[in-house]
């Protein structure tokens, strides 16, 4: 005996169908006469078997059954996509007008809701959020029982701006006032993320160019006309374009934190309403979402253009800051969020100190350590020794052919044995710059005495010139000066002076991060008296300084050594 498992219709050009799904086949019945090719997509549909006790996330309440055939969508089927919620807008809301849907979000956590920054574009900053709201566990719109949530905080990405065309950093996080109950509810469940990249190459090929995607949402289903919202939930396989294919050119803003996915047909792709909703890669046992719907450049996908998805996976770090378990410190009493500082600077003002994007750095609170953006200490280099290029201290850039660091890094290392590589975030990335180096400078009077080094400062020259002046990410370093002689410089930067240290490696009492990305930490100066893991004699108090952290259990070392600066 067939079991009913679900009815549900779809359109294909001018027809529609109801399908009738049994357990073990389908049988169909047509409301317009269809051609025998449509019969025969029917019969093509793909069941994607995903067991939600066997994963954390990824997984719906029931299986998806997609439809590749259907190049301009289908209704989903109950239950099928359990991580993706509605928001709404609550303003005009009343008996004979519901809230209205407007994006789309995928569940992150209990607490939290990640979607797209230019969602909430029109809403200024500090205003009531208490018309908002988030729908999660439902197929229609219009369906009864929903989970509704309202929401306290959005955090925007820092870095968008949406005065800026093409959105780039368009990703946001929604905070809830009520945290959703994964655990008792089964109709709703967390999305799933790709996985780390150690390379910029590596996260602009994943995933692989021409991978079908299936992207989801309540968005128009009308290209060129008045918008029309669906009821139900529409899914849709598009595949993944490479950046560099024309009708992505001419979409995408930057292909590291953007991608493109579409058809090469009018009309046949993500539209109005769908905007914040995921784009999914299957990968064997579960949902991995890649993307967010961001924009498309024409009326919702010109035959010429393409539809543009944030990366995800660009943004893993920026995710997990903000909604680790473990982050304490995130939300305070009064539903305020611990700030991220952005630092604003720009090479066009002066010749060194700027990086080609800005610093965003937490408190110290928040992290010991944390990775730096990309390309935001472009003066930053790596120095490497041996044919393996390894990785043995960072030098910044102070002209066209020099570099500075550590004498304690050079100590037994021939010239002809270094390169530095600059112009990378990732230290294995294999666009990043390198140089040979053909002379080391070693200050005269370096000594090490008792695994202290005294006068620890040294120079690379370079074969080659970096030619800075060409090349956005790359900058020169700022030195302090002490022009006037009243100057004392023992006490130049003053105790207490907030510092950020960088490096690929960076050391804490707690754990140890060798990073391929660029970490960065927030330390502070400190008098020697201050603390037990730092000692500077009195004669070298004009020439060398200790900085940390305050508190035992905050204390964090570099490359094994306590921070004692030349």
């Amino acid at each position: 005996m067939n079991f009913l498992s679900t009815l549900t219709t779809f359109r294909q050009e001018n027809h529609m169908y109801n399908i009738a799904i049994f357990e073990d086949g389908i049988i169909f019945s047509v409301t317009q006469a269809p051609d025998i090719y449509a019969f025969k997509s029917i019969c093509d549909a793909t069941r994607y078997v995903c067991d939600k006790n066997t994963v954390s996330c990824g997984c719906g309440q029931t299986n998806v059954d997609i439809n590749a055939r259907i190049i301009n969508g289908e209704n989903a089927l109950e239950g099928s996509w359990s991580m993706m919620v509605t928001l709404r807008d609550n303003t005009n809301q009343s008996s004979s007008n519901p809230s209205e849907h407007f994006c789309g979000g995928t569940i992150l956590s209990e607490s939290y809701i990640l979607t797209a920054a230019h969602c909430f574009d029109d809403v200024p900053r500090n205003s009531s959020l208490q018309h908002f709201s988030v729908a999660a566990g439902i197929l229609n719109q219009s369906q009864p029982n929903q989970i509704i949530r309202q929401i306290d905080k959005i955090i925007i990405h820092p870095f968008y701006r949406k005065e800026l065309r093409k959105n780039r950093h368009d990703i946001a996080i929604l905070h809830l006032t009520k945290p959703l109950d994964l655990g008792r509810n089964s109709s709703i469940t967390r999305t799933c993320f790709s996985p780390y990249s150690y390379s910029i190459e590596e996260m602009m090929q994943y995933p692989p160019n021409g991978t079908n995607l299936v992207a989801i949402g309540w968005g128009s289903l009308t290209a060129y006309e008045s918008v029309i919202l669906p009821d139900t939930l529409q899914q849709l396989t598009i595949p993944l374009v490479h950046h560099a294919d024309k009708s992505c050119l001419q979409s995408i803003s930057d292909p590291v934190v953007q991608f493109c996915a579409g058809l090469h047909k009018a009309g046949k792709g993500v539209c109005s309403g769908d905007s914040g909703g995921p784009i999914f890669q299957w990968i064997g046992d579960r949902w991995q979402q890649v993307g967010i719907t961001s924009y498309v450049l024409a009326s919702c996908l010109l035959e010429s253009g393409q539809a543009v998805f944030t990366r995800i996976s660009y943004f893993n770090d920026w995710i997990n800051l903000h909604t680790s378990e473990n982050n304490q410190t995130l939300i305070s009493n009064n539903n305020t969020e611990v700030s991220r500082v952005q630092y604003d600077c720009s090479n066009y003002q002066g010749n060194c100190g700027c990086g080609y994007a800005q610093v965003v750095l937490s408190p110290s609170i928040l992290s010991e350590s944390e990775s730096a953006l990309p390309y935001s200490w472009s003066m930053v280099v790596s120095i490497r020794v041996g044919i393996n290029n390894q990785h043995i201290c960072s030098g910044t850039i102070l002209e066209e052919y020099y570099i500075l660091t550590a004498a304690h890094c050079l100590r037994n290392r021939l010239a002809r044995n270094i390169t530095i590589a600059t112009r990378m975030y990732y230290r294995s990335e294999s666009g990043a710059l390198i140089r040979q180096v053909d002379r080391i400078y070693i200050h005269p009077n370096y000594t090490e005495n008792s695994n202290q080094y005294l006068n620890d400062i040294a120079i690379l020259r370079l074969s080659q010139s970096l030619r800075i002046v060409n090349d956005r990410l790359i900058s020169q370093t700022c030195i302090p000066t002490t022009d006037d002689e009243w100057i004392d410089v023992s006490k130049y930067a003053s105790n207490g002076s907030q510092l950020i240290v960088t490096d690929w490696n960076i050391i804490n009492t707690s754990s140890i991060s060798k990073s391929e990305i660029l970490q960065q930490a927030e330390i502070f100066v400190m008098d020697d008296s201050e603390t037990s893991n730092c000692y500077v004699s009195d004669d070298q108090r004009q020439n060398q300084f200790c900085a940390g952290r305050y508190g035992n259990d905050k204390e964090i070392c570099y490359g094994g050594k306590e921070f004692v600066f030349s």
